[in-house]
């Protein structure tokens, strides 16, 4: 079913349809002027502030937080010159200086010192005795006794 139309209802409906056409491109120009306004008022920093004030406020507040330094911390320092490591023998003292070892150290001088003592009075009685055995004690006026005979290089020997 094919309809025939005549040239003047083509004609017709292109009229109306140039005239829609018309109105709309006028109305898509208007929309398009609201959408650039609203663009532009989107962009202005001034709308935020009169329409959303108390937004803006919490937004500066912020950024002033983020983008303002700390105040700066002065921290004192002391300076401490490197010493020389110490040498090895004080390390090992220092590293093993416990209780336990402290009081071993203490005992192990103690017991030196005793046998150090012990050994002194033991030489002094051993050469007590040589002394005693070997040589001519002293008389009671202060001579060693009577000279018997000459040395081979004009000295005397003395005997009780």
């Amino acid at each position: 079913m094919t309809t025939s139309r005549s040239p003047d209802d083509i004609i017709r409906a292109m009229r109306q349809i140039r005239c829609e056409l018309h109105e709309d491109v006028a109305g898509i120009v208007d929309r398009a002027q609201v959408i650039v306004e609203k663009a532009h008022d989107y962009a202005d920093w001034r709308f935020y502030v009169r329409n959303y004030p108390l937004a803006c406020l919490g937004a500066v507040v912020l950024a002033g937080y983020f983008l303002i330094p700390a105040r700066p911390r002065i921290i004192e320092k002391q300076v401490r010159l490197r010493e020389p490591p110490p040498p090895p023998t004080l390390a090992k003292k220092r590293h093993n200086a416990t209780l336990l070892g402290t009081v071993g150290g203490v005992v192990a001088s103690l017991a030196m010192q005793a046998a150090a003592t012990y050994a002194k009075q033991q030489l002094g009685t051993i050469l007590n005795a040589s002394l005693n055995s070997g040589f001519p004690q002293p008389s009671k006026n202060g001579k060693h006794g009577q000279a018997s005979a000459s040395g081979h290089n004009g000295g005397d020997y003395f005997h009780d």
